[in-house]
């Protein structure tokens, strides 16, 4: 049963027929145009958009697997970068006390320390 809003759809199947059939399926459920809606979604389908392939002359290279003991240092690091600049930010606020200072500077500390066994112990991946 039509409504007064219902959309003139063509015989033959062209490229946007889904949109259409899709409003008609939101203007023809009686529902007004609000929160009740029924909306669908439109997405994108999943890996790369569909065009023209380059390809290159050049093989591609291969990352060296970097050991996990490697991967945890880092990670153990950027952690305690985090922690002595959030420190550092709060030693800075006008009503901080000296406790806070004092563990914002023992951060500071510790961020040196484990940066300089990081650049030690790990060696430069350089191109």
């Amino acid at each position: 049963m039509a409504g007064p809003y219902t959309p003139a759809l063509k015989s033959n199947r062209q490229y946007g027929d889904r949109t259409a059939l899709d409003r008609l399926a939101i203007t023809g459920s009686g529902l007004k145009q609000g929160n009740a809606d029924y909306v669908p979604q439109t997405r994108r389908p999943v890996g790369r958009p569909q065009g023209a392939t380059s390809t290159s002359a050049q093989p591609q290279q291969v990352a060296p697997a970097i050991p996990q003991e490697h991967i945890a240092m880092m990670e153990d690091f950027a952690r305690s970068a985090l922690v002595a600049q959030v420190a550092q930010a709060a030693a800075q606020d006008m009503m901080a006390g000296p406790w806070l200072r004092k563990y914002a500077e023992i951060a500071q500390r510790e961020v040196q320390r484990k940066a300089d066994a990081l650049r030690q112990n790990t060696p430069f991946f350089e191109e």
